[in-house]
C-alpha cells in the first residue's frame, strides 16, 4: 500500500503558500467528485446490464417452457421421456 503523504509531499506542504494548499485541496475534492460520478455511472450501467440479462433469461425460460408444453399436453409425458 502506498503512502498518501510521502516525505516529499510533506516538505512541499510545509514550504507552500496558503493559497497553494487550498488549491491542492480543492483539486483533490474535485477529482474525488469526478471519480464518484464515474462510479455512479458505472453502477447504473451495470444495473441496466443485469436487468437486460434477467429479462433475456426469463424470455429463454418461457420459450423453453412453451416448446415443451405441446409435447407434455399431447403425449402426457415429460420432455425427457419420463412418465408424469
Amino acid at each position: 500500500m502506498s503512502n498518501i503523504l510521502t516525505p516529499e509531499k510533506v516538505n512541499m506542504a510545509a514550504e507552500a503558500e496558503p493559497h497553494e494548499i487550498l488549491f491542492a485541496i480543492h483539486k483533490r475534492v474535485v477529482d474525488t467528485e469526478n471519480l464518484m460520478a464515474q462510479y455512479r455511472t458505472h453502477a447504473q450501467n451495470l444495473e441496466v446490464t443485469i436487468a437486460m440479462l434477467q429479462e433475456r433469461i426469463e424470455k429463454l425460460e418461457n420459450k423453453k417452457q412453451l416448446k415443451g408444453a405441446p409435447y407434455d399436453s399431447v403425449y402426457g409425458e415429460e420432455q425427457d421421456g419420463g412418465e408424469k
